[in-house]
């Protein structure tokens, strides 16, 4: 008999929710085969069977667990027979990937009062039975959706859970249709979801962010038409080389540069102590449907601006599809928010736990400015929110850093 238990993989607080098999109990599986899904409170994370074997599931989708329980055990086949219960060979994907078709055959009766589970009518549910995976088969008892409108991504079409959730809206959010009266007082609830364990953990580490430091924010405008100038020449070179910098991965290697020459702000306060950090790994947020996701470049000031942009890109694609793993999230010793890609201009960013700087950049602006000779000219400018914190850093300390980012600003060939 072989054992499946979730891996160490990092997680703070060792909390992961067991959120999809892939297979059910007593089917059959193949070693190094994707048989589970969990989702930890930061990345989600698929475990492969370390064996061939008949599955039998502890514990069931939807259910928290803990890093190294037992959710499962493999015990080997005597035969055929094995496979799972009822298991036709058609019941198998192309790549071995178990489908189980739902709903099973039942009475005409019973049809006729699970129609009443979707939103609308369910044309032609019995002549085409729906494959879905077991939690996606929960999911849509639950859910007051059609679910003959889905369209799965598994193998013969097959829904999975993501797909429900899909179907449910942004954040996975129930869209029931109907409201509920909330009270005697006639408010009336469109919908109530729990949260899920990045949205937890998001709120967790704001909550603790706030109450545990001193946050203050300084806000201004940063002059960029020497830097954008820059740009439009890079992205010009850029079209043939395949690489075109962003503003993100701009900043990114601004703040290592800057926070190389004046390392105040890349450090930490615990118990008391000061810690200043010999490494400067940048922590980039990226808005994602499952929520604020934070993965770091390191050594950001010591890469060039295309390894960079390269990294930046790679890793939003990676965050956006939750293939992030928890060590790309860990080790941040400072962190830039771009709230002007989604059209903010100034912000008041919370800190990163652990951290005592972040820089905020918004939209960037185009409006009258007066040069060096006192005329009125067209300038581009950028809003920015740097947030320290007041226990570790002054407002002047703050006001430092500023200025000798501006000063690498004012002449940024030398960032390349």
């Amino acid at each position: 008999m072989q054992e499946i238990r979730v891996p160490q993989i990092g997680v703070e607080d060792g909390e992961v929710l067991v959120q999809e098999w892939a297979k059910q109990s007593g089917e059959w599986v193949r070693k190094d085969e994707v048989v589970v899904v969990v989702e930890t409170e930061k990345v989600t994370f698929e475990i492969a069977s370390p064996a061939d074997g008949v599955l039998e599931i502890v514990a069931d989708g939807g259910q928290r667990v803990r890093m190294t329980d037992l959710i499962g055990v493999l015990r080997p086949a005597a035969g055929e027979a094995d496979l799972a219960p009822g298991l036709r060979p058609t019941d198998l994907g192309p790549d071995g990937e178990a489908i189980v078709r739902w709903p099973p055959a039942r009475s005409a009766a019973a049809e006729t009062e699970a129609s009443t589970v979707s939103r609308g009518s369910r044309p032609d549910a019995g002549s085409a039975p729906l494959r879905a995976t077991p939690l996606a088969r929960r999911l849509l008892r639950d859910a007051k959706i059609d679910w003959t409108t889905l369209q799965g991504t598994g193998p013969e079409q097959a829904i999975r859970a993501g797909d429900v959730r899909a179907a449910w809206g942004p954040s996975g959010e129930a869209m029931t249709g109907a409201r509920e009266t909330g009270s005697p007082a006639g408010e009336r609830i469109r919908q109530q979801t729990p949260l899920t364990p990045i949205r937890e953990t998001i709120a967790r580490n704001m909550r603790k962010s706030l109450a545990e430091t001193a946050q203050m924010t300084l806000m201004g405008w940063l002059d960029i038409q020497a830097l954008r100038r820059v740009l439009q020449d890079l992205a010009e070179d850029g079209k043939h080389a395949g690489v075109v910098p962003s503003w993100t991965a701009v900043f990114v290697r601004l703040a290592g540069l800057t926070l190389a020459r004046f390392p105040a702000l890349n450090g930490s306060l615990k118990d008391s102590v000061w810690i200043q950090w010999d490494c400067i790994h940048v922590g980039v947020a990226v808005s994602t449907e499952r929520g604020l996701m934070v993965p770091v470049i390191r050594d950001a000031d010591q890469k060039t601006l295309s390894a960079i942009q390269r990294e930046v890109a790679e890793l939003a694609v990676r965050a956006r599809s939750g293939r992030l793993r928890a060590d790309e999230m860990a080790g941040g010793t400072f962190t830039l928010s771009n709230f002007g890609s989604f059209g903010g201009e100034w912000g008041t960013p919370i800190l990163h736990p652990g951290q005592t700087g972040l820089l905020g950049i918004g939209a960037v602006v185009k409006q009258p400015v007066v040069d060096d000779r006192d005329r009125v000219v067209v300038g581009y400018r950028m809003p920015y929110s740097l947030t320290v914190d007041h226990r570790a850093v002054d407002g002047a300390v703050a006001g430092a850093f500023l200025k000798t980012l501006k000063e690498i600003i004012r002449e940024p060939v030398g960032m390349l």
